[in-house]
């Protein structure tokens, strides 16, 4: 793999939080002592009355412990105090912390070797790689390779290559991510596809080496939290390369955002080359004679849903994929990678500490119904002094709001949605707002209808902040039943290091 000053940064932020541990485990003996007899009561409640010193230093030397949860997949347990955060954050108490972590997450961030090895993140059984319809492998596994994969693969061809069915090449992939193997091979961009153009701004250093590793790879996804570049590393190749580009995003907020900023940092005359369209609307250049130079898939967590997953088959030369939320409801995590290519990623603690990113707090304020919820909805409304954003997946509940409010109601009805919400201190909007969008001056939002428990969302709309220029205000309002039903979408902020406040009106 290519290496970077930020990719290294990375590995030493994960090296200093693992040395750490011991100093903080020795703080808290220290703060043991001093409440002792608060520890005493706790251990009569617990009907014991001793403590054994040997796995206190068994404690210190692993503070954490793995259980699993399924065929390569595993709970990762870690005390609550300890800055520690991998995988998915599963359960979260005043105590504990339980993630969920599989394969993937060794390839988005660096795993320190011991965790590495309690994850059983041991070497693959084969190397495999997948170029022009074919599985290549060593000669001597040909056979053993062949069996395990026979559902994907047509025929042998000689030793060490065989045929893969049509159609079957991107769930050969999944299966072969699923085993803990990357088969992308390296397909260097060719040197005459290169533009020589530039866009009028400048990489950071991890877009650096996600640039590098797209020129050697042809094929990337691209994992960093919102507001971190991930659309501007997007301009960047489609600015840096020659022929035609198709940009392929969720929603028709989305065409808008890219085809603005299109026109803000590309060159005017190689702008007509770039297509933006819709994954509904996409399927129409399946049957293109002629493939795209690139194609870039933004939010490209979609692309695994039945509707979306052909478009993987678009003609494209080179291709890339998008995503701040590389997770999904469904068991279909495998071919959101499968689906683009080399995955490049960084901890989110690592954007903290470079100060790129923003890191508001966000309120979670439980009433007892919707009269209330509306009631205290006016009032944060009514103090903000700056824009503010009003998600609301109730469409009909979302049209009460904005004429209550005075405000407009943007859905998937509605046209010019960005210059709508630039026009308007406050805006109403539906579930089109969740991603993607860029609004520099945002200062407060607030979720009164939701997606149930899904974090996923939950962690889109909280990005709009993260790229705002000002700090601003997070808040959900729940009644006590909803939070009862689904608190869990909380925890995608808790896993991503955000403080998240509850408050009982």
């Amino acid at each position: 793999m290519v290496e970077s000053s930020g990719f290294e940064d990375s590995v030493k932020t994960v090296s200093t939080q693992l040395s750490g541990i011991e100093s903080s485990l020795n703080a808290l003996q220290e703060a043991v002592k001093r409440r002792q007899s608060e520890v005493t009561r706790l251990l009569e409640a617990f009907r014991t009355s001793d403590v054994n010193n040997e796995n206190i230093q068994g404690f210190v030397e692993k503070p954490y412990t793995v259980i699993p949860r399924g065929e390569k997949e595993w709970f990762l347990v870690v005390p609550r105090f300890l800055n520690f955060q991998y995988g998915w954050l599963f359960q979260s108490d005043a105590s504990y912390n339980i993630f969920i972590v599989n394969r993937y997450v060794q390839w988005l961030y660096p795993i320190p070797d011991a965790l590495r090895k309690d994850l059983e993140f041991d070497k693959p059984a084969f190397d495999l790689k997948v170029r022009d319809g074919y599985l290549h492998t060593k000669p001597e596994q040909t056979e053993d390779v062949f069996t395990r994969y026979r559902d994907n693969l047509l025929r042998r061809e000689g030793e060490g290559l065989l045929r893969i069915k049509q159609f079957e090449q991107f769930n050969l992939i999944a299966n072969l991510i699923r085993d803990g193997i990357l088969p992308f091979e390296p397909q260097p961009v060719a040197p005459e596809d290169f533009s020589g153009l530039l866009p009028s701004f400048q990489l950071r250093d991890y877009q650096k080496h996600a640039w590098e590793i797209f020129q050697r790879y042809g094929a990337c996804g691209v994992y960093w939290p919102p507001g971190a570049g991930k659309m501007f590393f997007g301009l960047w190749l489609l600015a840096g390369l020659k022929g035609e580009k198709l940009v392929v995003v969720p929603t028709v907020t989305l065409v808008e955002e890219w085809r603005r900023k299109i026109k803000q940092y590309i060159p005017a005359h190689i702008q007509t080359a770039i297509t933006v369209t819709t994954y509904v609307s996409a399927d129409k250049y399946r049957q293109r004679k002629q493939p795209f130079a690139l194609t870039v898939f933004d939010e490209h967590q979609h692309l695994p849903a039945n509707t979306y997953s052909k478009l993987a088959l678009l003609p494209t030369k080179y291709r890339v994929g998008l995503s701040a939320t590389p997770f999904r409801e469904d068991s279909r995590i495998d071919l959101i990678f499968a689906l683009t290519g080399f995955p490049v990623g960084l901890d989110w603690a690592e954007y903290f500490r470079l100060g790129l990113i923003q890191k508001p707090v966000a309120y979670c304020y439980l009433v007892p119904n919707l009269y209330e919820k509306l009631k205290l909805l006016k009032t944060l409304v009514g103090e903000s002094q700056g824009r503010a954003l009003v998600f609301c997946d109730s469409l009909d509940l979302g049209k009460q709001i904005a004429q209550e409010l005075n405000a407009p109601f943007v859905s998937g009805e509605s046209r010019n949605r960005l210059q709508t919400i630039s026009q308007s201190k406050t805006t109403v909007i539906s579930r089109v707002g969740d991603e993607g969008i860029d609004i520099p001056d945002l200062q407060l939002i607030v979720e009164v209808s939701f997606l149930f428990g899904s974090r996923r969302q939950e962690l889109q709309r909280f990005g709009r902040l993260l790229h705002s220029r000002f700090k601003g205000r997070h808040i959900i309002i729940m009644t006590k039943d909803e939070y009862s039903a689904y608190k869990k979408r909380l925890l995608a902020l808790y896993e991503k290091g955000f403080e998240v406040k509850v408050v009982e009106s």
